[in-house]
């Protein structure tokens, strides 16, 4: 890791956005790992997860505008400057206990709870087994591991023995990198330059200065059943979805490549009180392609 050089292009991104957020180092009870925080405002906790590959100042395009908000962004762990999991970890209890052992340290008896991809797992999960912690929740995209996609092609690769610890030794270029952002529907963010260079450069020297993929393929591993398959005990069903008494948002882009829209409407139908908001022209990460639009949907969610 060359910690200087990602602290230098994510300075950069932060100063982009007008926001100088303070940094910790909290300890997650349940596995023992330590995991740096970023806070921005005071008032009600946001708790922010992100996907993969990524770290907390992934939300910078959105912190900003979450205004009256003690707003905080976990690197998971793994990610950006924490600590990975440790080998022999429980991983059904690591994410069952996620969030409330972030909210335990805080001091924060409640939270709204807004996840990212297989962050949104995470705060599905949260949400069905802690339902007194949790204020509200925001699900960006489509969340990681739904019993309704299985294991998707792609991450069936990854999951193989061999190929996912392959896939983490891998710095892709300048030039893969733009692929890969267009080819989770951010094409247009692109083109008109929502994506811009700060952002770019900052998940660039994440993947090359971090250790962040190698270590998201290796907690993939955990996760492994069959061969090239979820485990089904970590994939998150109707059933558990049930059980979330939050008031949730699901915020899609319209130009969401991981799953359809039979997927987010089988989503919303399956928690109580569940509603989605459409991002035109938004892809799989659907605040960066419109910040200010999506803080209004979340704060729309709130005040009900």
């Amino acid at each position: 890791m060359n910690e200087a050089a990602y602290r230098a292009a994510e300075s950069a991104l932060w100063e982009s956005v007008g926001v100088a957020p303070s940094e910790r180092t909290i300890r997650l009870a349940t596995t023992g790992t330590d995991v740096r925080i970023q806070e921005v405002g005071s008032g009600p906790t946001a708790l922010l997860l992100h996907g993969s590959p990524s770290s907390g100042s992934g939300w910078a395009h959105l912190a900003p505008h979450l205004h009256g908000r003690h707003t905080v962004m976990v690197d998971l762990p793994g990610t950006g400057l924490s600590e990975p999991l440790r080998s022999g970890v429980d991983v059904a209890d690591y994410f069952r206990q996620l969030v409330v052992d972030c909210l335990d340290v805080l001091g924060v008896e409640r939270a709204l709870v807004i996840g990212s991809s297989s962050g949104g797992s995470l705060a599905l999960r949260a949400a069905a087994e802690h339902p007194s912690r949790i204020s509200g929740l925001v699900l960006m995209g489509t969340p990681g591991m739904l019993e309704e996609l299985g294991t998707p092609f792609a991450e069936r690769l990854m999951l193989l023995p061999g190929i996912g610890s392959l896939l983490g030794r891998l710095r892709p270029g300048t030039k893969t990198q733009l692929k890969m952002w267009r080819s989770i529907g951010h094409g247009a963010s692109l083109d008109e330059g929502r994506l811009e260079t700060t952002y770019l450069e900052w998940w660039g020297a994440l993947l090359e200065h971090t250790d962040s993929l190698r270590n998201d393929m290796a907690a993939m591993g955990m996760l492994r059943g069959r061969l090239g398959s979820y485990a089904p005990e970590h994939l998150v069903g109707p059933s558990e979805r049930s059980r979330i008494s939050a008031p949730t948002l699901l915020v899609w882009g319209e130009n969401e490549t991981f799953a359809d829209r039979n997927v987010a409407d089988a989503l919303v139908t399956s928690i109580p009180n569940a509603e989605m908001r459409l991002v035109k022209g938004g892809g799989h990460l659907p605040w960066i392609d419109a910040p200010g639009e999506v803080a209004a949907m979340i704060e729309e969610l709130v005040a009900v």
